[in-house]
């Protein structure tokens, strides 16, 4: 996290071949990252960092990131998840290549958890139910 409240968060996931952004300035995701925490303090900012290089890198996790006003977006590589609820999950699989209802019991816990609640808090997200729920099959 940055002092403006930026955060990412990383998943590994199964192969999804990136096409999109070859021709684009080669960079490492170690770069990429340090410089979306350095220059960037919202969403939106890391979206037009991201949308100059190209993201072969990628090929094999996905990020989160979030700011400080409650706008996240889920990259995949070529492929950019917005945020539609008052929350957004993610977990080891691509949300780009499967349709509702997921079949991740982890992604289904924590969805579950955060619409039972009035609150999303430090306390829910320490919940470890959501960690003891097995592995994704997407």
């Amino acid at each position: 996290m940055n002092e403006c409240g930026l955060f990412y968060d990383i998943a590994a996931t199964l192969l999804l071949e990136i096409t999109a952004s070859l021709e684009k300035i080669p960079i490492t995701g170690r770069d990429i990252l340090t410089k979306c925490l350095e220059e960037c303090s919202t969403v939106k900012e890391v979206l037009k960092v991201f949308n100059r290089y190209n993201l072969q890198f990628m090929e094999e996790w996905q990020i989160l990131f979030a700011d400080s006003t409650g706008a996240s977006v889920i990259i995949e590589g070529d492929e950019i998840i917005q945020k539609e609820e008052y929350y957004q999950v993610m977990t080891n699989f691509n949300q780009s290549l499967s349709d509702p209802p997921y079949t991740c019991n982890r992604y289904n816990t924590a969805v579950e958890m955060l619409d039972s609640s009035n609150d999303i808090s430090i306390e829910l997200e320490k919940n470890e139910t959501v960690y003891r729920t097995g592995g994704c099959t997407d």
